[in-house]
């Protein structure tokens, strides 16, 4: 067995564990901020005026 085997298999298994952890970390905050984004709307949704709100909902509906 030729001895650059195990430093190139331990690279490559170090490198595998770092990019799945940061693949995995990456959706998770993706999913905090769509999260955020969505009770940002809800919020402002809610704190606007009937007419506003059927206005909004119009424009969704003729979309």
């Amino acid at each position: 067995m030729n001895p650059i085997f195990t430093p190139m298999g331990s690279l490559t298994l170090a490198f595998a564990i770092v990019s799945i952890f940061w693949i995995a970390k990456n959706i998770v905050e993706g999913r905090k901020a769509e999260n955020q984004i969505r009770e940002a709307k809800i919020k402002k949704f809610n704190n606007s005026s009937i007419y506003e709100q059927k206005k909004r909902l119009n424009q969704i509906l003729n979309k």
